[in-house]
């Protein structure tokens, strides 16, 4: 949200983000309208989502999780003993919904009449950030009983379900149906939008994004909660730096200005998706930030396999998802790790080892060395440790 490192971002009040580094600010120079929907997930004074600048914003709170994906979703009595820990009540999409509603449905509702009936002569700029795919695991009945159906028939074969990881286990199998049931509903209201923008003549003038915050829930460290999923080949996944946890899917769209393709080999983070979007609509490039617009990439111009980015993990999770303090950096092909609470350093190649199971930090010293020199530079510009 604010296109640079979460450990430069103020401190977490993002009403103190300057306005040139400011993505919603820029676009509402620019005459946009704003909104947004959904999870918000900060906590403090000045980080609702109208006082980082948002015109509006429905059903975003504090709250980083619900108590059911069904209504009533975080009723006051019960949201303090949710299953995911205190969250707070979302009280507007209480009010407009009532018993057996699913709440990614009421909330890509609400998105489809904000994008259809919004003036046409100007533009807007609108988020939809669900609670979804997330713990409680929550499904349709129907969605539920398909996916149990198929996974029933499908040869996982004789390897194991789970092996070790970090502080506890990774899952290797993809076998829950009822995650797989919420993932399902959420490509089909992801298609229930698109098909709304294009039925209002809104598709070819409109950007779509698609993207994720983590890799999904394969992780548990010394407690048995109930594991989603898996990212193999990947390695482990939320909570962890390794690939399983930090690479995401993300996907834009527009007709006829964004040409179809596939791009495997540039490294992009999420902190350049907003000035890429500013630099699509306005032409406006965001200064005083760490995210850069990755055009290029998208028109073909540029593939950006060799470039240096960082990572820290400073509130790790052992008992919950397994991971340790950690900082690191991929730097072109290589990813390279120092676990802070036992000075462990680790070193793979991506290009040949996407399964970083092959640690080059003895075998490939001179990489480890500059790598080295590259992180604590970092460290000491961001003044982490």
């Amino acid at each position: 949200m604010t296109a640079s490192y979460p450990v430069h971002e103020f401190n977490g009040n993002l009403a103190e983000t300057p306005d040139e580094g400011n993505f919603i600010r820029q676009f509402k120079n620019a005459g946009y309208d704003s909104y947004f929907i959904g999870k918000w997930h900060q906590r403090g004074e000045g980080t609702l989502p109208t006082e980082f600048g948002f015109d509006a914003s429905y059903a975003s709170t504090n709250a980083g999780g619900v108590y059911s994906h069904f209504f009533p979703f975080n009723p006051e009595d019960d949201a303090m003993n949710s299953p995911i820990g205190e969250v707070e009540p979302i009280r507007d999409v209480e009010a407009d919904s009532r018993e057996g509603d699913y709440l990614i449905d009421k909330l890509t509702d609400k998105m489809i009449g904000y994008v259809t009936t919004h003036d046409r002569s100007v533009p807007f700029f609108a988020v939809l950030s669900t609670y979804a795919v997330h713990t409680p695991f929550q499904a349709k009945r129907e969605d539920i009983e398909r996916n149990e159906t198929q996974i029933a028939d499908f040869d996982f074969g004789s390897g194991p379900e789970y092996e070790p990881e970090g502080n506890g286990v990774t899952k290797l199998r993809q076998d829950n149906a009822v995650y797989a049931a919420m993932v399902e509903n959420m490509d089909w209201n992801v298609g229930r939008l698109l098909k709304a923008l294009n039925e209002a003549g809104l598709d070819e003038n409109t950007i779509v994004v698609f993207t994720s915050d983590h890799g999904g829930l394969s992780n548990r460290g010394n407690n048995n909660r109930e594991l989603a999923t898996t990212n193999s080949p990947l390695r482990a996944g939320k909570g962890h730096l390794y690939e399983g946890g930090i690479r995401v899917p993300l996907l834009l769209r527009w007709p006829n200005r964004i040409a179809p393709g596939v791009d495997e080999k540039s490294i992009v983070v999420l902190m350049d998706l907003m000035p890429s979007l500013l630099d699509l609509t306005v032409e406006e490039k965001m200064s005083g930030v760490d995210g850069l617009s990755f055009v290029p990439v998208l028109n073909g111009t540029q593939t950006w396999d060799d470039r240096t980015v960082f990572f820290h993990e400073a509130q790790a999770r052992p008992n919950a998802t397994g991971d340790f303090p950690c900082t690191a950096l991929r730097a072109g092909s290589f990813k390279f790790y120092h676990f802070l609470e036992t000075d462990h350093y680790e070193l793979y190649d991506l290009s040949d080892d996407p399964s970083e199971r092959t640690n080059l930090v003895e075998t490939r010293p001179d990489v480890a060395d500059r790598l080295t020199n590259e992180l604590n530079h970092w460290t000491a510009q961001y003044r982490i440790r």
